[in-house]
């Protein structure tokens, strides 16, 4: 039997982890809500590093979305 975590595949680790980083920074979570502010007490460089973190996780999740939109799309024309 295995843990639920050890079954995600790359993708769905980078919607936790990018989560977890929002829940971090106080935000909302969820990539379709944009970036907040700095939550108060917390160091510039800690906002900083977990802000580039969580910048290039957002950029490779959109990457794989369009990708798969892209996949869907040329499945459609196939289909036309």
């Amino acid at each position: 039997m295995a843990y639920r975590v050890q079954r995600e595949n790359e993708h769905d680790r980078r919607y936790r982890r990018i989560d977890a980083l929002r829940r971090r920074l106080g935000w909302v979570p969820g990539i379709a809500f944009g970036i907040g502010w700095k939550p108060k007490g917390m160091h510039w460089k800690t906002y900083r590093r977990l802000l580039a973190e969580y910048q290039h996780l957002e950029s490779a999740i959109v990457g794989r979305e369009a990708e798969m939109l892209g996949m869907i799309e040329d499945k459609l024309h196939g289909m036309l």
